[in-house]
């Protein structure tokens, strides 16, 4: 393989741009002087000999050489990986075992690619006359053919025609963002899987056609994510391929404080006190003493002092009044737009005099949820049940809910039935905006006559306009009373034939997720923590009613009861034009309170009513109103759009062409449209899927309005998984040491890494023959660059110019 390459102090664009100026220069100016006193040929001839010699003299500053490189025999093949993940963009500090590299203010991956693969005394240049070599990155997921796999990203590679022999600058290797997971399970996979493709191949490729191929991995061996690095090697790994690996980093975790977690509501009402837990992982010295902060806007919110304890893993419980943040929050924003909630941004962080070897993992964001409206809603049964008590209290205690509930009967002190009915009639709303005010309805068990026919209409409007509404069903079996038929198409569920089977008086009945309520965040009892929910409900106090209902087709059965083999619906929901129904086939959900008092069947329902509730929309202007749900998305979950448009004479506005776009650090990323909801006058949405993790903006254009009158926007970030990346910064050596011997390869240390020519000697079957030519050295440049003078002083004599 023949190359031409440049090798001079300067850039070979930088050489050859001045070399064409002058060049040009001396020909223009050369050719001023002569136009007039020569003629013929000789007028272009002699600038262009001028211009020539002073191109080859000033190319000579670039020192170009002519580089020939062939192989004897087959060469064995060294791809070098190295490991760009979070961890290895850690500076080691401090002191350090004995046999371990000197302390540096360098990365690990940065001491790896400018020391251990110096183009000068690094292990690439004792190889490179006996291997083919390749310098490759990972710690991204890419596509490989039709499976996700990692892929490496190659950096360096002696195959490739016109490559340096040796990379000139190795600092340049370093990623500009660094891996948030180590997946080195996949990365062996993935190229188990390319060697054995390789291997099928015709031995005439040459790219394959290798007698021998070692990996040298170069890593701190913190695999964090996707499959285990021994099963790999253990199930799928050729065994003619060795691993040998290069620790990085110390060998025993040092002296850190981290914060790993940060437990905080999604949603507060503005008056609330915010509360949570701030988890630690504290490997600090014995005495050392810390702080933890929680911060708005650089104000230091909640602040607490602490001192090293026996325990690594401490949980430090915070709570701090919302309004002072929120409102300082408000103030940076429009007073022409009004937020029904308002994400605030917190960040929490630990400091401390100790020494702490990584301030990467003592700080975390996170945004909560303000809401400034309270949501009404209304709460109607026949009596004041077990259920109905735990309900209203539930929603009286919690500041952002407004709770209107109404009794057919008082069982302290019991009325006459008609006259009571009569009363609760007249609380009912009295119109229809009045109805469409509440954002959630309950109705439990309630007689028929509390409810005029117009009023059940007026409730199948509600919800068809997206409200929400919860059915609670009962002993008394008001809800199958014929009067309700107005409201039989909002039911997700059909009677069973007897209308008085139900399982009183059975046997105790468990609560099962589905299928589909295992997907439902609103059933999480640990909110954050799917793994292993489904098993958490089946631990819940048993049931000692529950009424028999037949799904309807199109609802979704999300909870079953379950008496040994036997399971019937238990919570089933439907969505109904803009709004979504639920139907409880039982009123015992209170007994979930059994020895945890609230921490089951309050999350619950406060979960369940969020999710089934109509929520405003958060940003509200005078013309259009926008939502994008939680400010904080899980990556992979799809962002719900929401827009609200009036005319610009205040009337609400349907079928009009409607646009979001939706930016990322200021940057346009997608325009996509809105769909009007025929159901809902003037509403508009769309779905947001596979966004990448980035804080965004949302706005909307619409045909015939001014952008002035759609300036409001709504904010959300795409949460990535959290990382485990920076929990544990020590090098697994025990596990390096166990992949490289499981392989045929051997472990060694940074400082160790010379030894590779030794162990690699047996593998030696060929050997690649280097030479170079200087051309800005040789003879025949320097003559070239003379005969061009040479010839034109000859012309220069013969026209009288001499």
């Amino acid at each position: 393989m023949t190359s031409l390459r440049w090798v001079g102090p300067y850039p070979m664009s930088l050489s050859l741009l001045a070399a064409i100026l002058l060049a040009s220069c001396a020909w223009w100016l050369y050719r001023r002087e002569v136009h007039h006193i020569v003629w013929g040929p000789a007028r272009w001839l002699l600038p262009t000999l001028r211009a020539g010699a002073i191109l080859l003299i000033v190319l000579t500053l670039a020192e170009p050489i002519v580089e020939t490189r062939r192989r004897e025999g087959n060469p064995g093949r060294v791809r070098f990986l190295l490991d760009d993940s979070q961890s290895m963009s850690l500076v080691d500090r401090g002191p350090k075992p004995a046999g371990e590299s000197p302390a540096t203010e360098s990365s690990r991956l940065e001491r790896a690619a400018t020391q251990l693969l110096n183009p000068t005394t690094g292990i690439l240049k004792q190889l490179s006359e006996h291997f083919e070599l390749s310098v490759e990155r990972f710690g991204s997921e890419r596509s490989v053919g039709a499976e996700q796999l990692a892929e490496p990203l190659s950096l360096w590679s002696s195959t490739v025609a016109r490559a340096e022999p040796l990379p000139a600058s190795p600092s340049l290797w370093l990623p500009t963002e660094w891996g948030e997971h180590s997946a080195i399970g996949d990365i062996l996979s993935s190229l188990s899987a390319v060697r054995g493709g390789a291997d099928a191949k015709d031995n005439s490729d040459s790219k394959y056609n290798l007698v021998h191929q070692s990996i040298v991995l170069i890593t701190d061996g913190q695999s964090n994510s996707g499959r285990s690095p021994l099963s790999v090697v253990g199930e799928q790994w050729p065994g003619d391929t060795p691993i040998y690996v290069v620790g990085c980093g110390p060998t025993r975790e040092p002296d850190d404080i981290a914060l790993v977690d940060w437990e905080l509501p999604e949603r507060v009402y503005r008056t609330d006190t915010l509360s949570g837990v701030l988890v630690v992982k504290d490997r600090l010295p014995s005495n050392s003493r810390w702080r933890a902060e929680i911060l708005h806007a650089g104000q230091v919110v909640w602040q607490a002092d602490f001192e090293k304890e026996s325990s690594e893993r401490r949980e430090i419980p915070f709570s701090f009044p919302v309004t002072p943040a929120f409102e300082a929050e408000l103030s940076q924003h429009s007073r022409d737009t009004t937020y029904a909630t308002l994400p605030l941004p917190l960040e929490a962080r630990i400091t401390t005099n100790a020494l702490d070897s990584n301030l990467n993992n003592n700080r975390r964001q996170a945004l909560v949820d303000v809401a400034s409206q309270k949501s009404r809603l209304l709460l109607v049964d026949g009596r004041s049940r077990w259920e109905t008590r735990y309900l209203r209290n539930l929603f009286e205690r919690d500041p952002a809910w407004e709770i209107d509930t109404i009794l057919a009967t008082s069982e302290e002190a019991p009325p006459q039935a008609s006259a009571t009915l009569a009363t609760h009639r007249r609380a009912l709303p009295s119109s229809r905006d009045a109805l469409f005010e509440y954002n959630l309805i309950i109705l439990g068990d309630a007689p028929a006559e509390m409810w005029p026919a117009n009023r059940l209409e007026w409730l199948s409007d509600f919800v068809e306009r997206g409200g929400g509404l919860i059915f609670i069903d009962g002993g008394r079996k008001h809800l199958r009373d014929p009067a309700y038929e107005p409201l039989n198409a909002l039911l997700p569920v059909r009677w069973a034939e007897a209308a008085s089977q139900s399982t009183a008086g059975a046997s105790e009945m468990g609560s099962a997720l589905s299928e589909v309520g295992q997907r439902l965040t609103a059933l999480e009892i640990m909110p954050g923590q799917r793994e292993g929910n489904a098993e958490l409900w089946t631990q819940l106090p048993k049931l000692r009613w529950v009424s028999t209902v037949e799904p309807l087709p199109g609802s979704e059965v999300l909870l079953q009861a379950n008496s040994g083999a036997q399971g019937q619906a238990l919570l089933v929901t439907r969505r109904f034009g803009g709004g979504r129904v639920l139907f409880f086939a039982t009123d015992e959900t209170w007994r979930w309170r059994y020895k945890v008092a609230d921490t089951v069947h309050q999350r619950i329902w406060n979960q369940l009513t969020r999710w089934a509730m109509r929520v405003p929309l958060s940003v509200q202007g005078e013309f259009v109103s926008l939502d994008t749900g939680a400010s904080t998305v899980p990556q992979g979950e799809t962002v719900e759009v929401r827009c609200t448009l009036r005319e610009l004479d205040g009337t609400l506005a349907s079928d009009k062409s409607v646009t979001a776009i939706l930016r990322r650090a200021d940057q346009i990323v997608a325009r996509v449209p809105l769909v009007s909801q025929p159901e809902i006058p003037g509403a508009y949405n769309c779905e947001l899927r596979n966004l990448p993790p980035g804080e965004y903006q949302l706005q909307v254009e619409a045909a015939g309005y001014p952008q002035q009158a759609l300036a409001i926007e709504s904010r959300f970030k795409v949460q990535a998984a959290d990382s485990r990346e920076l929990e544990r910064i020590a090098q697994d050596e025990a596990l390096l040491r166990q992949l490289a011997t499981s392989t045929g390869g051997q472990y060694l240390a940074e400082s160790e890494i010379g030894q590779l020519v030794e162990l690699l000697e047996p593998h030696r079957q060929g050997r690649i023959l280097q030479s170079a030519t200087l051309i800005w050295q040789s003879y025949w440049w320097f003559g070239a660059a003379m005969v061009l003078l040479s010839v034109e002083w000859i012309l220069r004599k013969r026209n009288g110019l001499v």
